[in-house]
C-alpha cells in the first residue's frame, strides 16, 4: 500500500513536467512506427524520421535528469538524496514495466 501512496504523491508533484512527458511519449511513438511499419514510409514520409525519436528520448531525459540534479544542488532545504532520486526512478518506470510485461504475457 506504501508504493501506491508514494507513486500518488509523485505523480502529484509540482515539480513534474507534463509537456515534456507528453512530447517523450510522442518521441517513443515516432520510434515504433518507424520499426514496425516500413510500408507507411513510402505512404506518409515523416514516419521515416521515427529514428530522431530515439535523440529527441535521451535529450528530453538529459533535460529532466539535469534539472533535478541542479535544482537539489542550489536547493538547500532539501539536498541531494541519491536514494531518492532512484526511488523516483524506479516509481516512474516500474508500473509501466509491469503493465507492458503483464499485457505481453497475455499475448503469448
Amino acid at each position: 500500500m506504501q508504493f501506491f501512496n508514494d507513486y500518488k504523491s509523485y505523480l502529484l508533484s509540482p515539480s513534474r513536467y507534463a509537456g515534456l512527458d507528453w512530447l517523450r511519449v510522442l518521441a517513443c511513438l515516432a520510434v515504433v512506427i518507424f520499426h514496425h511499419s516500413a510500408e507507411l514510409h513510402h505512404l506518409f514520409p515523416p514516419t521515416a524520421l521515427g529514428w530522431m525519436g530515439v535523440d529527441l528520448f535521451f535529450v528530453l531525459s538529459g533535460f529532466l535528469i539535469g534539472s533535478i540534479l541542479f535544482s537539489s544542488m542550489t536547493n538547500s532545504q532539501k539536498p541531494f538524496s541519491y536514494g531518492r532520486f532512484v526511488k523516483n526512478r524506479l516509481l516512474r518506470i516500474y508500473p509501466l514495466f509491469l503493465l507492458v510485461f503483464i499485457f505481453c504475457a497475455f499475448l503469448k
